[in-house]
């Protein structure tokens, strides 16, 4: 019996999370100000697409078919030294990626167009802070890694790991909805 998802289940696994999320967004949290400046209602919002609608699918999928865990969401220990390293890539990335985003703006205001940005809610105390800090730095990160970086890196593996590492990575970019971001997106993947 296989132990990994397949290329089939991982485009089904990040259809269901892409689609879901359109629908939570278009249909079940639609008063942006809201969205935008009620702490509760962000965390609610945050918590049910990060993690009931993109790593629960992947992961009940998983659990359903007998596959390994550890190996689909590619949970193991990591050295120091792999740390210290992916540390440093993702330091020396940022000039690029900043360049690639500047680079985007201003196609965007040539083309007409205002670069959108993302509105959050203010932290008005520490707890505020913390509530913040959780929906924006934590969740989704974890979520989204463990979503591409995890289950779909995985199931596009059996077709080369390059091919595996782009399709990850223009579905990342394309699971944001930001047209704006999409190349910027694409590259930090």
């Amino acid at each position: 019996m296989r132990k990994t998802l397949n290329a089939a289940e991982a485009g089904w696994i990040f259809l269901f999370s892409y689609v879901s999320g359109i629908i939570l967004s278009g249909y079940l949290f639609t008063d942006t100000d809201r969205l935008h400046t009620e702490l509760g209602y962000f965390l609610m919002y945050v918590v049910i697409g990060q993690v009931g609608l993109n790593l629960l699918p992947a992961l009940v999928w998983c659990k359903l078919r007998g596959y390994n865990l550890s190996l689909n969401f590619k949970w193991r220990r990591v050295s120091l030294k792999v740390l210290m390293l992916s540390l440093a890539v993702y330091a020396l990335s940022q000039v690029p990626i900043l360049f690639l985003h500047q680079l985007t703006e201003i196609v965007s205001l040539l083309l007409g167009r205002t670069y959108e940005i993302s509105v959050y809610p203010m932290a008005e105390h520490l707890g505020a802070l913390f509530v913040l800090v959780l929906c924006i730095g934590i969740i989704p990160p974890i979520c989204e890694e463990l979503l591409f970086r995890g289950a779909l890196l995985t199931g596009y593996g059996q077709r080369g790991q390059w091919f595996a590492a782009a399709v990850s990575s223009l579905l990342f970019a394309l699971f944001h909805d930001n047209p704006y971001r999409l190349a910027e997106l694409f590259a930090s993947a």
